[in-house]
């Protein structure tokens, strides 16, 4: 968020209003996650994938200890980046600098969906969730970052 505020040269108002609707998201949306995968206690892929196809098979990326369904981090990032659209727009492009301390490659999109997609995906293809729940948390996400538009600061 910080980033996109710096470029562009977003007032203190835009700030405060960026930082409140980002913040309400990723909480409404980490609660509203977490009852779900406690719901629905899907396995992971690497438990299912041991069981039944390859015992030594591993994931790309660490797996959480934690219900697989629904993709956490989608769920997220889509209601986080989604409250971001109600603020800045729905076409807002920019370029991600977060890891440029590690000399890793920029990252720039279009839009704050097509991060928030890629970010989701980013966890099917590290092995740790299936398809479909980063799907339905890409869409539950932005139902959540979508209600940040009624939200009314005042001063």
């Amino acid at each position: 968020i910080t980033q996109i505020l710096v470029n562009s040269k977003a007032n203190l108002a835009k700030a405060e209003e960026a930082y409140v609707k980002a913040g309400l998201a990723m909480w409404d949306a980490t609660v509203v996650c977490w009852r779900a995968k406690y719901k629905y206690n899907l396995l992971r892929p690497v438990t299912y994938i041991r069981a039944h196809i390859d015992t030594a098979w591993m994931p790309f990326i660490v797996t959480p200890p934690h219900p697989e369904y629904p993709a956490a981090h989608a769920f997220i990032t889509s209601a986080v980046m989604q409250a971001m659209s109600t603020v800045f727009g729905y076409k807002y492009s920019f370029t991600d600098h977060t890891y440029d301390f590690l000399n890793y490659p920029t990252r720039s999109y279009n839009s704050f969906e097509e991060a928030s997609t890629e970010c989701g995906m980013s966890r099917v293809y590290g092995g740790i969730h299936y398809l479909p729940s980063v799907d339905i948390a890409h869409v539950y996400g932005k139902v959540i970052g979508e209600q940040m538009a009624q939200v009314r600061l005042t001063r």
